[in-house]
């Protein structure tokens, strides 16, 4: 379930220069790509552990989603 980028807010302190704030936006945006070209790859993985690994980690987070 995608979340929509005008629902997420990420508290940053107001006095950090801008440019830093960039940064960090910036950082967190690369790690979520990260995050979710590895689980496609690992979804697509001829190997069967790593599928199920891989499906086991996205209900994980489904379920996890959900409580909050």
């Amino acid at each position: 379930m995608p979340v929509k980028p005008s629902s997420v807010t990420i508290p940053l302190p107001k006095r950090w220069p801008r440019s830093v704030r960039s940064a960090v936006i910036h950082t967190i945006s690369m790690a979520e790509f990260v995050m979710a070209y590895t689980r496609g790859w690992a979804a697509n993985c001829p190997n069967a552990r790593i599928r199920l690994a891989a499906g086991n980690e996205r209900l994980k987070t489904e379920l996890s989603l959900r409580d909050e």
